[in-house]
């Protein structure tokens, strides 16, 4: 490495005067000293990024609203629950779970699709939204409202803040779907207010 530098050197001075001969041996001797301190830098940086732990992995973005591998895994267990629920067991089971579990990305980028247009509507489902969550609580005679967050985590095993916008983003997929009657409903209202 110095027989090199060396020669770098001489090559440089032959070429340049006396002042720009000093400068190169200033830059020179700056990079040989500060060469460790690179190495330890970018060795670090690879260790570093080795360590890195990934939170969440995104499967699909969708107009800039993301899907990730946490919400496949959430349908992957609503799926089976429902299942099981219907009395479904054994090898049967893990082959309608897989079978549910394909359509899975594919239903959550339409409900997506579906609940962005229903925002582009300006679509306000905030006083359905409330009016489902106050008849769940009278339903479970659960009064203290902390006390029915925490029975809506243990129901579903999300926050009551997820379950709030799953039932939000239903009802908006509801009104935003052109199949269904209410849309049906909702584009007669608005076309006759528009005459």
């Amino acid at each position: 490495m110095r027989c090199k530098l060396i020669r770098i050197v001489r090559v440089a001075a032959s070429l340049t005067s006396l002042s720009t001969w000093s400068q190169i041996c200033g830059i020179m001797v700056d990079m040989y000293l500060k060469w460790p301190v690179v190495m330890c830098a970018l060795a670090a940086t690879a260790f570093a990024a080795s360590t890195v732990k990934v939170v969440e992995e995104i499967v699909a973005k969708v107009n800039g609203d993301i899907i990730t591998l946490t919400d496949l895994e959430r349908s992957r267990q609503q799926i089976e629950g429902e299942l099981k629920q219907k009395g479904v067991n054994g090898p049967a089971l893990d082959k309608a779970v897989k079978e549910g579990g394909r359509d899975s990305l594919r239903n959550q980028i339409d409900q997506l699709l579906l609940v962005q247009k229903g925002k582009d509507l300006n679509i306000n489902v905030d006083a359905e939204v409330t009016k489902q969550l106050g008849k769940m609580q009278v339903e479970s005679k659960i009064t203290d409202p902390d006390k029915f967050h925490d029975f809506i985590r243990e129901q579903t095993g999300m926050t009551f803040e997820d379950f709030k916008a799953q039932i939000k983003n239903s009802i908006l997929t509801q009104l935003s779907c052109p199949r269904s009657t209410q849309y049906a409903r909702l584009h007669l209202s608005l076309s006759q207010s528009r005459s």
